[in-house]
């Protein structure tokens, strides 16, 4: 009997695809990414450069060698979740254009875009939360304080 499979977007039991069965094969049984110093350089100098070229304004972000966050702020009406898959696309493109590889899955699906309510958790997160990161061996980034 062919396997069949449910697809995230659309409904009910959806017929067999063996090259995707494939491909979740591969991606269940890959080991963890873990970032090294120069990926991580890497990852930093990506989030500044696509926040620059996207028209969003980077405040802080932390890369540690299991996880980036990102505090970043757009004037237009984008969806934070666009934001982050496209983030995260093309951060994936540049560490693989880096690695001379391809087909590497460097991030989970999904994201966490939770919004900031107020200046307090604003300066939470870039006094405290984000450069808790540097425990983790992760680096931190934060903008210059306005003028």
């Amino acid at each position: 009997m062919d396997r069949c499979h449910v697809q995230r977007g659309q409904k009910g039991i959806q017929p067999a695809y063996p090259h995707l069965a494939a491909h979740r094969n591969k991606i269940a049984n890959a080991e963890p990414v873990t970032l090294d110093v120069q990926q991580r350089c890497l990852v930093l100098a990506a989030v500044i450069e696509i926040c620059q070229n996207t028209q969003k304004r980077l405040h802080a972000t932390a890369i540690t060698p299991n996880h980036i966050h990102v505090l970043c702020s757009w004037k237009d009406d984008q969806f934070a979740d666009d934001v982050a898959t496209k983030l995260k696309r093309i951060i994936g493109m540049k560490l693989s254009h880096a690695k001379k590889t391809t087909g590497n899955r460097w991030f989970s699906r999904g994201q966490d875009t939770k919004r900031v309510i107020d200046d307090e958790h604003f300066d939470y997160l870039v006094d405290t939360y984000l450069p808790e990161h540097q425990k983790q061996n992760g680096l931190f980034w934060c903008a210059p304080a306005p003028d």
